[in-house]
């Protein structure tokens, strides 16, 4: 999802130099910076999203 969402605003990660940056914490060679972070900062904001919402939910059960 945050290869998707960052390559349609024009990120030059492919979907695996994103998948290393998030995962494995690599830059990639010849890449801006400012990719990196996009990648970064949009699956932490995703992880977020999915924590508020899982909370949420359990508190509405409660």
């Amino acid at each position: 999802m945050t290869y998707s969402s960052n390559a349609l605003e024009g990120n030059a990660l492919t979907e695996t130099e994103t998948k290393i940056v998030i995962e494995d914490g690599i830059t990639i060679g010849g890449k801006p910076l400012k990719d990196h972070f996009e990648a970064i900062g949009h699956s932490e904001a995703y992880d977020l999203l999915y924590k508020v919402a899982k909370a949420g939910l359990l508190q509405r059960r409660i």
